[in-house]
Formats: structure tokens, C-alpha cells, sequence
């Protein structure tokens, strides 16, 4: 079974782990998240322990740090200043709020930085100088944009796990994401390669991005490369070994 829904300890997760002992146990005997939250889900669920693998979701590693390697150079010599969020333009993606707190930011300390937005969805978007957007873009296309910008930023409402946030630490970003974002277990230690942020919390992130404004350049490349060394820790390889060792297990209780 597969699941990456978070532990919340509501009441409804907190009746599914009393179902489940009459259900799912009956069913799945193992159980393959994405990370520690979801680990914790599934074994209140009944799960064993042993039974359980984590990092079920894996961006293209060698793709994406063949981004990074090839814009580290580039990255190195003049740190673009410029944040970028990639994700399609729907409420619980938090983009208005990240709009928000940019303008804000800039209103209040007006700096050169700028937000680079891709993705399309059912907002419009809104309209300012130091706001650019790039609609959908081929996954073929993107290093031309990563090649540009800086910081990434995930604002999400909710947000399970997020690839995007592993394909970014691999590419070599600073992150900024909101404490709903899952992935930010595995890829963001806070002020070693970013910080996090309260969702729909617009001053919250009005100071996050204050804090990477004011950052010096070299704290920033060395962010960069944490990232890029955050993101070895899941891979398509890691994967199939997990799957593998799965497979194994669950022949040998055949």
C-alpha cells in the first residue's frame, strides 16, 4: 500500500486506525511512503515497522544534477537575484499569498530582487514590475529559467510531498517553503539551505523573503550546494533498491 497522506491525529485519521486493523491489515501486508509523517500515519494504521520503506517519490536525479553541474560555474561568479516559483496557479498553491508578501517585501524595502512565476491555472495574474510570468513550460525547457533565477519558493496551503522541491535541491536552489510542504523533511535544514515559513501566512513570508534579500551572496552559493547535497538522499537507484528489498521480503513470507 501506498499513502502520502500526513499524521494529523484527526478524528477521522484517528478512526481509521481502528478500521484498519479489519481492513487494510487484512489486506497489505507492507506500506511505501514518501517520509517521516506519512511513516507515522502508517504506523498508527498497524503497520510494523519493518514492513514499512520511505522515500517513495523521486524526482530524476541524474537529470537535474546535470542542471546543477552545468549552472554551478555560472551561479558561482554572480548569484542571480531572483526567486522563482514553479507549480500551477491555484489557491491552495498559496501563490496569491506569495504575490502578496513579494509586493510587500518590495514596498517596504525596495531591492532589485524579482519573482519569476511558471505554471497557469484558474488565477489570473497579477500584474507588477517586478513580477514575471512564463505560463506552462516544457520539463525540456526549464534549465533556461533555472539558469536565471536563484531561490526557489513553495508556498502550497497543502502539499503532501512535492518532487518539485527535490528536482529544485538537486538543481542546486536555496529553499523557501511553507510548513505544509512534506518534502521539506527530507531537503531543507533551516538556514543551511533555507527556511521555512507558516502557510497563508503572509508576514511569515514577507520575512523569509526579507531574510534572503539580505543575504550575502556567498551564504547563498553555499546554500546552493547544500541543497544540491540534501537531494542525493533519494534517487531512482535508492527506489528500485527499496522496491526490490519489498519484493524480497514479501516472497520469502509467501
Amino acid at each position: 500500500m501506498t499513502c502520502d497522506t500526513h499524521w494529523n491525529g484527526s478524528f477521522k485519521q484517528r478512526l481509521a486506525t481502528i478500521i484498519s486493523r479489519f481492513t487494510l491489515l487484512n489486506i497489505f501486508s507492507h506500506a511505501w511512503v514518501p517520509g517521516q509523517i506519512q511513516k507515522q500515519y502508517v504506523l498508527n494504521l498497524g503497520f510494523k515497522e519493518q514492513n514499512i520503506q520511505t522515500s517513495f517519490y523521486s524526482c530524476d536525479l541524474e537529470h537535474f544534477e546535470s542542471i546543477y553541474q552545468s549552472q554551478k560555474v555560472q551561479k558561482q561568479s554572480q548569484f542571480p537575484k531572483r526567486f522563482l516559483y514553479v507549480g500551477r496557479y491555484y489557491e491552495f498553491k498559496g501563490i496569491k499569498e506569495l504575490w502578496q508578501a513579494f509586493i510587500e517585501m518590495q514596498t517596504e524595502q525596495p531591492n532589485e530582487w524579482e519573482l519569476w512565476c511558471l505554471g497557469i491555472g484558474d488565477i489570473e495574474p497579477i500584474n507588477h514590475p517586478k513580477i514575471k510570468h512564463f505560463g506552462f513550460v516544457q520539463p525540456k525547457d526549464l534549465a533556461t529559467y533555472t539558469s536565471q533565477t536563484g531561490v526557489f519558493i513553495l508556498p502550497s496551503r497543502f502539499e503532501p510531498w512535492g518532487v518539485v522541491v527535490h528536482e529544485f535541491a538537486a538543481s542546486g536552489f536555496p529553499l523557501l517553503l511553507s510548513n505544509a510542504v512534506g518534502a521539506k523533511e527530507s531537503f531543507l535544514q533551516e538556514h543551511k539551505n533555507g527556511f521555512t515559513f507558516k502557510a497563508q501566512d503572509i508576514a511569515d513570508l514577507n520575512r523569509v523573503l526579507k531574510t534572503i534579500v539580505n543575504t550575502p551572496q556567498q551564504d547563498l552559493q553555499a546554500m546552493s550546494v547544500y541543497s544540491n547535497k540534501l537531494a542525493q538522499s533519494i534517487s531512482p537507484k535508492k527506489w528500485t533498491e527499496n522496491l526490490l528489498k519489498m519484493a524480497k521480503d514479501m516472497s520469502l513470507r509467501a
